[in-house]
Order: C-alpha cells, then structure tokens, then sequence
C-alpha cells in the first residue's frame, strides 16, 4: 500500500499544480513526498459548523460552483 499511495499522492500534486496553473481555485500545492501532499493552507471552517442563514448570497456561491464545474467540464475533468 505504500506503492499506492506515493502513485496516489503523485498524481494528486500534479492535478492541483496544472488545476492552479491554470487558473483553478486550488490550494497552492508546494511539494510531494512518499505519501503525502504539501500545500497551502485553505482559510474557513467545516460547512456543519457554518449558522443556516449566515451566507449573505448563497444563490451566488451555488453559482460560482456551477461556473467552476463548467470549466472543469470545459478542461475534459470531471471530479
């Protein structure tokens, strides 16, 4: 399993590095080792700890996801 997961962790850094390159909203991935992923660190909170009615535009934030799975579509990536 150690195999697998230095393959998975390979190829989850050079996603995140072309998705950034490109453009993407992405942490900033800084570096790989064995299994593991270097990356920047993403401000917020877990979305269960997020109060029912504290987004002021939450039409907005469904919008800009959609627009993000848009361009991925667009790219040929499906996630």
């Amino acid at each position: 399993w150690h195999y697998m997961s230095r393959l998975a962790a390979i190829k989850e850094y050079a996603f995140m590095k072309a998705l950034h390159e490109n453009g993407f909203p992405t942490p900033v991935p800084i570096d790989h080792n064995r299994h593991a992923v270097l990356m920047s660190k993403v401000p917020g909170c877990p979305l269960s700890q997020v109060a029912r009615n504290s987004f002021p535009d939450p039409v907005g934030v469904l919008h800009k996801c959609l627009d993000i799975l848009v361009r991925l579509a667009e790219h040929g990536l499906i996630h």
